[in-house]
């Protein structure tokens, strides 16, 4: 009797480890892939707006390249909060 319930309790232990090992590469995957479309979002606004200074509003690229600076900032500070608190 004994036994059964030690190996019952021995095998639950192993699927909650699986469960969270699981969960865990779930999440790295899905920061890994965040960290991609960032990257790919921030040299799309570079690109765009290096473009807007090359046809001739380089004052109105500055500004947006500023307000897309700390939209970028903000993003990855409120993000790090979020996992301290969690």
């Amino acid at each position: 009797m004994a036994e059964i319930e030690q190996k019952e309790r021995i095998a639950a232990t192993n699927t909650m480890l699986d469960n969270e090992k699981i969960r865990n590469d779930q999440e790295m995957q899905r920061l890994k892939t965040g960290q991609y479309f960032a990257i790919l979002s921030v040299f799309t606004i570079a690109s765009l707006l290096t473009y807007i200074a090359y046809l001739g509003a380089p004052q109105a690229a500055a500004a947006a390249t500023s307000i897309a600076i700390v939209g970028v900032v903000a993003a990855f500070v409120s993000g790090n909060i979020k996992k301290k608190n969690h």
